[in-house]
């Protein structure tokens, strides 16, 4: 999801997301999220066109 909405893809994710101006995305995942989901999400991201992806916990946005 995406402030709420599904997402279908990275590169979908990508075209509503906001980019640090380095190119970071930043990205809040579900806690229930797999590891290996974790990465595979990561490299899609960065297939996508992210050049730097960072995963921040809930408690990292507070």
């Amino acid at each position: 999801e995406f402030r709420g909405d599904p997402v279908v893809s990275a590169a979908a994710y990508m075209a509503r997301s906001e980019t640090g101006e380095d190119g970071t995305v930043r990205i809040v995942p579900d806690a229930d999220l797999p590891a290996a989901g974790l990465i595979r999400l990561g490299a899609a991201l960065r297939r996508a066109g992210a050049d730097r992806v960072v995963m921040v916990t809930e408690r990292g946005l507070q």
